[in-house]
This record gives C-alpha cells, sequence and structure tokens, in this order.
C-alpha cells in the first residue's frame, strides 16, 4: 500500500515543475521536445517501478505503522514542548523549539493524508483509523493550549508573581508527571491535584490573602494544566475504547468537518508563485543566458512559500555540498568505473547515503538538494 501511495503521491508532485524542467531547456530547440518528455516519461516510470519493487520486496513499510509513528510523534512533541516552556522562559526562541512547533503545526495534514490510505489495507487498518480519528479530535487542541499556557507564564514572569506553595507543590508534581514514561495512575491522580489547587487558590483570594489578577492569572495557568491532562488521558485511554468494537459493526459514514480554507492566501501563494516564475523567466531571455532555464525552476520551488528565507539559505548549502560531492565523483571515481557493473559501485554507496538522508525528517530537504 505503501508503494501504491508513494507512486501516486510521486507523479503528482512531478507533475507540476517536470513541465518546466521538460519545456525550458527546449525553448531554443523546439525540436527536441519529443525527446525531452519521451525520457522524462522514462524517469518517472522507472522511478515508480523501483520505488514499487524496494517498499514491496525489500523494505516492505505499511501505511498503518507511519501512522501509528506520526500521531505518537505529535504527542511525545507535545509534552516536549511543554516540558521546555515549563523548565524554562528562554528569552529568544530556539531553533529546536521551533522545530518541534513547525512540525506540529504540519501533524495535522501529514495525519490526514496517511489516513486517506490507510483504508485500502484491510479491516485492522480501518480499525486504526477509527483509532487514530478519534485521538486526532483530541490532540489537535494540543497546540493552542501550549500557545496559551507559554502567555500565562510569560504574564506570570513581567510582573513577578511567585507561586504559592500550594501552586508550586501542584506544578512539581505536573512537571513529573509530564516527565514520566508511564503515566497510568498518576494521570487520574493529577487531575485531583489540580481541582484541589484551584480550590484553594478561590479560597484564599476569597479570604483577601490573593490579589484578584494574581488569583486570575495562577488559576487560569492550573486550568491549562487540568485541560491538558485531560487532552493526554483522552489520547490514552481511547485505544480501549475503540477495542470494544465488535469486527462486525457496520462502519457508518459520517460527516467530517473541513479545515478552514485561507482561499485569499492561495491566491496570493499564486501569484507569488507566477511572479517569481515570470519575472525570472524575463531576466532570462533578457541576459540570454544560456543555463538560465535552471532559475525559473528552482525559483518556483520557494514562490509560494510564506517565508523562503530558511528553505534558500539550506539550498545553497546543499549546492555547495553537492558540487564538492560532483567534483570528487568526476575527477576521481566515475574515470575509473570503466563497465556498468562498476559505475553501479561507484554511485550505490553514495546514492544510498542520500536516500537514508531523505528518509530521516530532519536531514530530508538537504538530502533532497544534494541528490537532485
Amino acid at each position: 500500500m505503501l508503494a501504491g501511495w508513494l507512486a501516486g503521491w510521486l507523479a503528482g508532485w512531478l507533475a507540476g515543475y517536470s513541465a518546466a524542467i521538460m519545456g525550458f531547456p527546449d525553448v531554443t530547440a523546439p525540436a527536441d521536445i519529443t525527446y525531452t518528455v519521451i525520457s522524462r516519461i522514462e524517469e518517472i516510470s522507472v522511478a515508480i517501478l523501483c520505488i514499487s519493487l524496494v517498499h514491496r520486496l525489500i523494505l516492505p513499510v505499511t501505511m498503518s505503522s507511519l501512522l501509528e509513528q506520526s500521531v505518537s510523534a505529535w504527542y511525545q512533541n507535545a509534552k516536549k514542548l511543554c516540558s521546555e516552556l515549563l523548565n524554562a522562559m528562554p528569552k529568544e526562541k530556539s531553533p529546536e523549539r521551533e522545530d518541534i512547533l513547525a512540525q506540529m503545526a504540519n501533524y495535522p495534514l501529514n495525519v490526514e493524508t496517511l489516513i486517506t490510505h490507510c483504508v485500502y489495507e484491510g479491516q485492522a487498518a480501518r480499525r486504526l483509523i477509527r483509532l487514530v480519528s478519534v485521538q486526532y479530535q483530541h490532540i489537535s487542541y494540543l497546540l493552542p493550549m501550549l500557545t496559551v499556557i507559554e502567555a500565562r507564564l510569560s504574564l506570570l514572569a513581567e510582573r513577578n508573581i511567585v507561586f504559592p506553595p500550594t501552586v508550586a507543590a501542584v506544578f512539581q508534581h505536573f512537571l513529573r508527571w509530564l516527565s514520566s514514561e508511564a503515566h497510568g495512575a498518576e494521570t487520574q491522580a493529577i487531575p485531583q491535584a489540580l481541582i484541589s489547587a484551584l480550590q484553594q487558590l478561590k479560597s484564599d483570594w476569597e479570604s483577601g490573602e490573593l490579589e484578584t489578577e494574581k488569583s486570575m492569572l495562577l488559576a487560569g495557568l492550573l486550568e491549562r494544566f487540568l485541560n491538558f491532562v485531560r487532552i493526554a488521558e483522552a489520547y490514552q485511554t481511547v485505544g480501549d475504547r475503540v477495542s470494544d468494537l465488535t469486527p462486525s459493526a457496520r462502519a457508518r459514514k459520517s460527516r467530517r468537518s473541513h479545515r478552514h480554507i485561507d482561499k485569499g492566501m492561495l491566491l496570493l501563494s499564486c501569484f507569488t508563485a507566477f511572479c517569481a516564475t515570470f519575472f525570472t523567466c524575463l531576466f532570462w531571455i533578457g541576459s540570454r543566458w544560456v543555463d538560465g532555464s535552471t532559475a525559473p525552476v528552482i525559483c518556483s520551488f520557494f514562490a509560494a512559500m510564506d517565508s523562503p528565507l530558511a528553505p534558500m539559505k539550506i539550498f545553497l548549502k546543499g549546492v555547495v555540498v553537492a558540487i564538492g560531492i560532483s567534483m570528487l565523483y568526476v575527477t576521481l571515481l566515475i574515470p575509473e568505473a570503466t563497465s556498468f557493473e562498476a559505475m553501479i559501485l561507484c554511485l550505490a554507496p553514495g546514492l544510498i547515503a542520500l536516500g537514508l538522508m531523505i528518509a530521516y525528517p530532519k536531514m530530508n530537504l538537504i538530502g533532497l538538494i544534494v541528490a537532485t
């Protein structure tokens, strides 16, 4: 199933810039366009065939396992980010923290894509879809919940508000629960501790021992902690609830809620992609740059991004690395390859290493750039 999904994804993803890759280089030689198109079709067909064979015979991976890993990573990243917020409030956000936030923002789209393709893997996968669909509804609230917790902590730090003993104790209890792997009974005990602390804050405020603003900020923070624990509890126990469903029960069609689509942002992204490609082509034509056909293709990769600066920096680093590797191969290794078998042995180590880089999420972009 993974092979089929990858094949479809590869064909769809390549369709957009394949037109540019095929069309732009042959602008000065239109008679060669047929050969270029046929070559491109052959390349994509061979790639799809290789992917299908590798994932089917050598390294089989199911969509259901990828779906489980994606949801689990989503939840673990939320715990990691919450723990970082509570242990230290850095004035400048760390790159690792920004990376976690970006990953969490992308998880909903990744999970929905995987759910769409899991339906082809039989009854076991359909049960997993029911499980993940319920988990998805819960953990989708984690990112806004963490944002509110961060805002509360910032306000408390700005006003130099010291935690009362009751709040400090339950705060440490929450940190211990957050860092523990096996929650179990502790997940059931910590809500009671948070509720008791909220009641104590209310009593202190009613008796005049605690100022109104301080009481409201502390109570708001504890309530967000309580919501976080309830989301975690729902995430952990939903598996038992879904297991109670009988295999013979027919799944009913439920009305799926559609995410809000910002049509204005879509139009803006399309317009920026058009402008980037169009003006690059004008520069290419006006300057009579012989190899200028590559420029509009590269620009179109980044034109629709909200902030293309960071990916462009990674792209430049990848180009430098690719130049070094190419020089090594062209000057030392490839001249020694006097047969097809020798060429395979020459290219295999580098391509396998790049494939492993592409499969690793943090190295995916740099691996793609160097491999390309």
